[in-house]
């Protein structure tokens, strides 16, 4: 068969004929005739459904004898007669439903083409998914080109309301792509804001007077996408503003993305205009970003580096709002930035080109700073906010670095720019050059970078090493000629620098085979110079040079003993011996155990204070058992830094921690079977000094059993840390606190306890003091709420999700709860289910601060269809404060909702629904000033706890919903919402106290 050709799979047949047929101009066509019931053919990703298929092998095209259905990935077409090409998948076909993802159309006859169908006299409705006979309003065209998933044309059409014709359109174009990609619209109608996209409506704050924002799609063929923004303020002159936000795909070759921003906006009625376009606030932002191949036409095996670039320019003035106007862009008000990057990342070297700046719009007529005091006002720009303009880096890869034998350079970098930045304010010729309007100093700055490395192995066991970093920056700077006088700063002397220079050497040689190592190591380090910007100022380090000698020795492979020793010199300091550290480890198979210790040889002058004293040891150790227990343990000494003279020595011991682990699945079997998971730690830490106690006491346990489908979990943990009596150096109490949880868990049962006990005493405010309402007058009050407390909790999830919680401060001295609260939930798991059912309460439990049993918070919310066609639904709150000593209730509804619905006959869901709401607050206060009147509001501040009517009435592709409040301050209000042919209700014009307002049409007072 021809190369073109597609492959045909009969998936299901039950008589295949072949014959050959002679045409009138005498060749012969072999063809294969296909029946079932039905009958399913497979070509590629399509799959022919019909009872006779008859496919022409000469031609390479099947034919449907009848109606059939051909099922695509996008769409599904069902029609009758149809020709199949399968050289290019192109059909056609009469009487055709085309059913995609997005939208139905039905048409006389039916052309596919690769991407596309085409429809002659078709139709197609957003209403014909609802299921009722009859669309409430669809479109009708002489012609239509559909794109499964993308959009629809149509030409010649005719709109269509309950069948009857209303509208002429020659074009319509309908978009079908996802969210994103659809038409994006805000209607703001007299303070409230209705629209969004297909996703669904979004409602926020607007403005007092309707404004107008949308978004139009477009596409640039296959290289481009984007949105013309169109905006309408009814309030501002000029009332319009227009822009773009335009994404573009390998404008450059390769693989690139770019994106064009541009907003002008009409200023505001009260601001005084600014540049921009018609005197307006001007906001845009143009980006691009992406990489694309230095050598064109580069087939993709010779994987030739990209460059990579990203560009950007974003302008924003005082009036605008950024929220809603410019979708995200950020920066200082009347200011435009200005950024470039280019790289180039190869094996061998990278270079990165980059371009940051602003400019700024704001009066700069007086000075910003007097330069010639030490201490001066900040500056409106932070510090850090560092602005290159341009930059250039090469960076040198390993590839590219020169190495000979183990001597070879480690690193290569240049840098070179022109930087324009806040400047060093302890550097007094940066100060002077400094602009004084803005505080930003303009300079260029040169900076170099590398590393040198040698490594050698002289002679069997040796190893020598070295290593040199040296990192310059020059600037175009001047330090000043003359600084006796700060009027003949004058910037002529040498220019501006900074060094920065690491050096180090190292070399070992190890005796009778690793049995004993030698080392001896040289550190080098300076930092000279200073920098005239404040972001790069090196931090001042002395000239300093620190070497060392270390011994280490290894006669078994279990046992390590190691000793160093340093001495660090400077050009300002007496040469000093750092102390020497030794230690000592052993590695058995069983465990470990480390001796470390530090100790002054006494090599300074004998004037030091501690000189040749022991000053730390440290003994830390493991050790591990067949049978699942394992062992640490840690202590040490350390010579206290704070003693006056060398006479009177002060040594402290390090506390003594002690850790016992125990763990199952490393041992500990029972019978022969498994017990479980099982782990249990036992923590002990001591103060060793002669007024030490013990620091703290804790254990641990998990413990996991049963089998998967029942299992258990139980955790413990407490720590217990007892009475101190050192409470200064350490700042430990002189009283012992208890802190842990306990946890437990088996299905869908978990049960958890909190505690935090410190019993430490707590003061009392006297019986004298006020008493709350329902307080104990006989019992003194508080100072303070005691720190100790308890948290309990248990809950579920099966068959309802339910938790109830006890938590609580407790007065240990007396035993006696502070505080005390129950707290529970409760609510119905079940999905599509009649009845649904939440419950959140919190109660105040009696104590020693009152005697009452309180219920201070409960919210209840249920949905409940009690019949078809009848429901309740709604949200009740209530709550109990104290304010100024007396108690506030309030009881809120928001709303509690009866619903009535009613269905057509013979239709398979409700159409009409009519809801009686009550909503609004009722408040009472026991203040005798008020006489203890209750009193009602709402949210809204409309007195009364009112009932609300509600009438809507739903056809599925619109519908119309009328609104009664019986408060006259609120009155009726009417709203129509409706599907666009593109998916998603939107509401479309709705109305408030203010009455219906609409752009560019007259004001329509509210309905009373």
């Amino acid at each position: 068969s021809p190369a073109l050709a597609k492959k045909i799979e009969i998936i299901q047949a039950q008589r295949l004929e072949f014959r050959n047929v002679t045409t009138p101009d005498g060749k012969i066509e072999e063809y294969v005739t296909i029946t079932g019931n039905p009958a399913i053919v497979r070509i590629e990703k399509d799959e022919l459904e019909a009872n006779r298929i008859e496919f022409n092998k000469t031609k390479r095209k099947l034919y449907i004898v009848g109606q059939g259905v051909l099922r695509g990935e996008k769409e599904t077409i069902a029609g009758n007669d149809f020709v199949v090409d399968t050289s290019d998948n192109s059909l056609e076909g009469v009487d055709v439903l085309i059913a995609t993802t997005d939208i139905d159309v039905v048409g006389i006859s039916v052309e596919r083409l690769p991407g596309q169908l085409e429809v002659q006299n078709g139709y197609f409705s957003p209403c014909s998914r609802c299921g009722k006979v009859g669309d409430a309003y669809g479109f009708r065209a002489g012609s239509l080109t559909l794109f499964p998933g993308d959009r629809l044309i149509a030409r010649d059409v005719t709109i269509l309301v309950a069948g009857e014709p209303i509208l002429y359109l020659p074009i319509m174009i309908v978009l079908l792509s996802e969210p994103s990609r659809q038409i994006r619209w805000v209607i703001n109608v007299g303070g409230t804001s209705v629209g969004g996209n297909s996703s669904g409506g979004t409602t926020t704050t607007g403005t007092s007077l309707p404004t107008v924002e949308l978004d139009l799609p477009f596409t640039t063929g296959d290289f481009g996408l984007g949105f013309t923004l169109l905006r309408y303020y009814s309030d501002r002159n000029p009332a319009f503003g227009v822009g773009v936000d335009w994404t573009l795909f390998d404008l450059f070759g390769g693989i690139n993305k770019s994106r064009v921003f541009f907003l002008a906006l009409p200023p505001t009625s009260s601001s005084a205009l600014s540049p921009g376009f018609l005197g307006a606030p001007l906001a845009y932002r143009l980006e691009s970003a992406g990489s694309f191949d230095i050598t064109p036409n580069a087939d993709p095996e010779d994987a030739l580096p990209s460059v990579k670039y990203s560009f950007s320019l974003s302008r924003v003035d005082p009036e605008i709002n950024r929220t809603e106007d410019l979708r995200g862009i950020t920066g200082p008000q009347r200011r435009t930035d200005f950024g470039a990057k280019f790289n180039l990342d190869t094996t061998a070297y990278a270079v990165e080109v980059e371009f940051s700046s602003f400019f700024l719009n704001r009066d700069l007529s007086t000075p910003t700073y007097d330069l010639l005091k030490p201490n001066f006002p900040n500056s409106s720009f932070v510090p850090g906010n560092t602005l290159y303009f341009p930059e250039f880096r090469f960076t040198a890869r390993d590839s590219l670095l020169p190495k000979f034998g183990g001597l070879g350079v480690q690193s290569f970098s240049i840098t070179l720019g022109m930087i324009t930045a806040p400047f060093n304010r302890i550097n007094r010729s940066a100060k002077f050059a400094a602009d004084p309007y803005t505080g930003l100093l303009i300079a260029g700055k040169l900076g170099i970078k590398y590393g040198l490395g040698f490594n050698l192995n002289p002679w069997e066991g040796a190893t020598l090493s070295s290593s040199f970093r040296f990192e310059g920056r020059y600037y175009t700077t001047q330090n000043p000629s003359d600084t006796s006088n700060a009027e003949k700063l004058k910037p002529t002397g040498e220019f501006e620098r900074s060094v920065d220079v690491q050096l180090n050497a190292s070399f070992s040689q190890s005796i009778f085979k690793d049995f004993a190592r030698v080392g001896l190591s040289a550190d080098y380090s300076s930092t000279s110079g200073e920098s005239p910007f404040a972001f790069d100022s090196p931090g001042l380090r002395e000239p300093a040079l620190r070497s060392g000698l270390s011994l280490t020795l290894k006669p078994l492979t279990w046992f390590t003993l190691s000793a160093s020793e340093s001495l660090t010199v400077t050009a300002t300091a007496v040469p000093r011996f750092d102390p020497a550290n030794f230690s000592l480890n052993f590695t058995p198979s069983f465990g470990s155990l480390n001796l470390s210790a530090t100790q002054d040889l006494g090599l300074n002058t004998k004037q030091d204070v501690g000189t040749g004293n022991l000053l730390s040891w440290n003994i830390n150790g493991t050790l591990n058992t067949p049978f699942g227990v394992s062992l640490r343990f840690a202590f040490g000494q350390n010579l206290n830094p704070n003693f006056p003279t060398s006479s009177n020595l002060f040594y402290r011991f390090l506390p003594l921690t002690i850790d016992v682990v125990y763990n199952s699945s490393t041992g500990g079997q029972s019978g022969g079977q498994s017990s479980g998971q099982f782990s249990a730690s036992f923590n002990f830490t001591h103060d060793l000094n002669p007024d030490g106690r013990v620091q703290n006491l804790g254990f641990g346990l998990t413990w996991r059993f049963g089998d998967t489908e029942n299992p258990y979990a139980l955790s413990i943990n407490q720590s217990l840390r007892p009475p101190q009596s050192d409470t200064g150096a350490n700042n430990l109490s002189a009283f012992s606190f208890l802190q842990g949880s306990i946890r437990y868990t088996w299905r869908g049962l978990s049960v958890s306890f909190d505690n935090s006990f410190d019993f430490k005493p707590f003061s009392y405010l006297g019986s004298n003091q006020p008493i709350p309402p329902s307080g104990n007058p006989n019992l003194t009050q508080y100072a303070s709420i005691p720190n100790s407390s308890i948290n309990l909790s248990v809950s579920g999830d099966a068959p309802l999700i339910w938790s109830l919680g006890f938590r609580s401060n407790i007065d240990l001295q007396n035993l006696v709860f502070y505080r005390a609260t129950l707290e529970g939930s409760l609510n119905t798991g079940a999905q599509g289910s009649s009845f649904d059912f939440g419950l959140n309460f919190r109660f105040r439990l009696p104590d020693v601060e009152q005697l009452d049993f309180r219920l201070e918070n409960l919210v209840v919310t249920f949905g409940w269809d009690v019949i078809p066609g009848f429901s309740i639904s709604g949200s009740i709150a209530y709550s109990r404060s104290l304010i100024a000593g007396f108690f506030n209730d309030k009881f809120n509804l928001t709303p509690l909702a009866f619903t009535l619905a009613f269905a057509s006959l013979g239709a398979d869901k409700p159409d009409v629904f009519f809801s009686v709401l009550f909503q609004g607050t009722y408040t009472y206060n026991d203040d005798p000033k008020t006489g203890g009147v209750p009193t009602f509001n709402s949210e809204t501040q409309i007195s009364g706890l009112r009932p609300i009517l509600v009438l809507t009435y739903d056809l599925c592709c619109y519908t119309l919903q009328f609104r009664f409040d019986t408060t006259p301050q609120a009155g009726a209000s009417f709203s129509f919402s409706f599907i666009l042919p593109f998916g998603g209700k939107q509401d479309a014009l709705v109305s408030d106290e203010k009455g219906l307002r609409f752009p560019v049409l007259p004001f329509v007072p509210p309905i009373k």
